[in-house]
């Protein structure tokens, strides 16, 4: 018999990939992570290690209703299942964080290589 309806996982396939941010509202709390709804019939599963780099969080410490955001880490077919993770979006938004941060001191410090030019910089600064 054909399937009357389009599969609604293979739109997530085709819109969301690895590494992409995807808000969802918690559907159910269990002792092994969290039952997502990410809209349109599907559901992701953030394991309770991908929770947080906290090694105490638990999946007691959220409640069902609760929205959530995640990063997609796969999305597998066989089992239709996307798997999210809220430690890997924590993680990538730090790593953007320090890299940009990173980039904005160096541009600021241009052209200064030893403590001489940095200290007479400085001092032109406060004039």
């Amino acid at each position: 018999m054909k399937q009357l309806e389009a599969d609604p996982l293979g739109s997530v396939v085709a819109n969301f990939e690895k590494g992409t941010v995807l808000s969802g509202t918690i559907k159910t709390v269990e002792s092994k992570g969290l039952i997502i709804d990410l809209g349109d019939e599907v559901e992701g599963f953030i394991k309770s290690s991908d929770l947080s780099r906290d090694k105490n969080a638990s999946p007691d410490s959220f409640s069902e209703g609760d929205a959530v955001q995640a990063m997609v880490s796969s999305v597998d077919r066989k089992t239709r299942v996307v798997n999210l993770s809220i430690k890997a979006k924590d993680a990538a938004e730090e790593a953007a964080a320090v890299k940009k941060h990173s980039q904005d001191s160096d541009s600021k410090n241009a052209g200064t290589t030893n403590l001489g030019a940095l200290l007479k910089a400085k001092m032109e600064n406060n004039e």
